[in-house]
């Protein structure tokens, strides 16, 4: 059997399995058969999260939103169930949005904000998008009554995430890209919710993982989330900038153990070590030399059948980044995988990695696909809030063999 078809054979796996759990995965099958699932909506709700909902009374839902093409996001329309709640204009000023998406004047003015009237006996507060030419699509729906289910527990942990220090303006732009310590404070409960939500879909249940790793784990943002959530959890974390390690050991609780790495492997953690391991926007700047020695290293420190989450630069990003570099996208097509100039400093935002599914499928060739969430979306909707702005998530399980071949090779070295 060739690379390419086992690597098409691994990805059919993972659609058949997919129709088999009947969970929404059909509606995006097509397009993973294509290896493309790109969705030009580009968004983000900002506010109410979900542990800041008020049941009954007012909120006022604000963010971004543009579509990646030829259309013009105009307006929104709010309906409680089937009952008209509003609608408003997409048309206030984000020029903090603009800077990341050159190709495209109208993201200057893609902000909106709109006040909602919301009781506790709606099902759902669902969105819908009109273009510039009059027609209509569905955005999001708001799962009031999953949140009326969940207040009592995210009460407790919000309360428990008052408790922690949070960073300072300058130390959240270090990774955030931004400065406001309210926004990142907020982001840290929907994050771990996204991430929980990722591994439900895949077949994983938070409550296999015992020892945790943060890869990447910049001031500690989302490991004060599984903190606050989640006591029962060993909480691990590592960054190579050691301003950001030494900000959480001077301010965070012991719990949370982190520890400084370098560029490249090894990690100073015993093999078999961790239960599940994520990276958010870290591949996205490393290599493909560099990425390659990580997994090496995760298929070493990760149990058998332990679990692996990379959020990935797909179509979208490629897409943007490269919108003046035709041949660029063209070697993306062509090969699933291409850089931004080598001139930017590896580690760093001015050096990005583009991934497409096959590609990222081959590279962590010791590992079963467990789910693919194109620009970070669930099989049946798009995500209210998520983890990494449009990036592809990924789910991986390590292969038992693999875990147990890499150990038997690494004690014999």
């Amino acid at each position: 059997m060739t690379m390419k078809s086992t690597i098409w054979s691994s990805i059919r796996h993972y659609l058949f399995r997919c129709l088999q759990k009947k969970n929404g995965c059909e509606h995006s099958s097509e397009k993973l058969k294509n290896d493309s699932s790109f969705d030009p909506v580009i968004y983000s709700l900002e506010s109410p999260k979900f542990h800041k909902f008020v049941l009954n009374g007012s909120n006022l839902f604000k963010g971004w939103v543009f579509y990646f093409g030829d259309k013009k996001v105009n307006q929104i329309y709010v309906y409680a169930d089937a009952k008209p709640l509003g609608s408003c204009e997409v048309n206030l000023a984000r020029y903090d949005v603009a800077t990341h998406v050159p190709s495209l004047p109208a993201v200057e003015n893609c902000g909106f904000e709109i006040s909602v009237e919301c009781k506790e006996s709606y099902k759902k507060i669902i969105f819908y998008i009109k273009y510039h030419d009059n027609t209509k699509e569905l955005f999001f729906e708001y799962d009031v009554q999953f949140i009326k289910r969940m207040s009592y527990e995210m009460s407790i942990c919000s309360n428990n995430l008052d408790k922690l220090k949070m960073p300072d303006g300058p130390t959240v732009k270090l990774t955030q890209g931004h400065d406001n310590v309210e926004e990142y404070f907020n982001s840290i409960l929907p994050s771990v919710l996204a991430i929980k939500d990722y591994l439900s879909f895949s077949g994983v249940g938070i409550e296999k993982a015992n020892n945790l790793l943060d890869f990447g784990c910049g001031s500690g943002r989302i490991l004060k989330g599984w903190y606050a959530c989640h006591p029962e959890i060993n909480l691990y974390g590592c960054d190579y900038n050691s301003h950001l390690v030494k900000w959480i050991k001077n301010n965070l609780p012991e719990r949370i153990s982190v520890f400084e790495n370098d560029l490249t492997p090894p990690l100073d953690c015993p093999s078999s070590n961790f239960d599940l391991i994520y990276l958010i926007s870290v591949f996205t700047h490393l290599t493909l030399d560099n990425q390659k020695r990580w997994i090496k290293e995760f298929e070493r420190i990760l149990r058998p059948d332990g679990i692996l989450l990379v959020s990935l630069h797909g179509e979208f990003y490629v897409r943007n980044a490269f919108f003046h570099h035709p041949e660029k996208l063209q070697l993306f097509r062509d090969q699933g995988f291409t850089t931004t100039n080598n001139e930017g400093l590896e580690g760093s935002n001015s050096f990005g990695t583009f991934h497409s599914l096959s590609f990222a499928v081959q590279l962590f060739e010791k590992f079963e696909l467990l789910g693919f969430f194109p620009q970070g979306n669930l099989p049946d909707r798009r995500r209210v809030f998520h983890v990494a702005l449009s990036q592809d998530i990924y789910v991986f399980k390590l292969k038992k063999n693999s875990s147990i071949q890499h150990n038997m090779v690494a004690e014999q070295a």
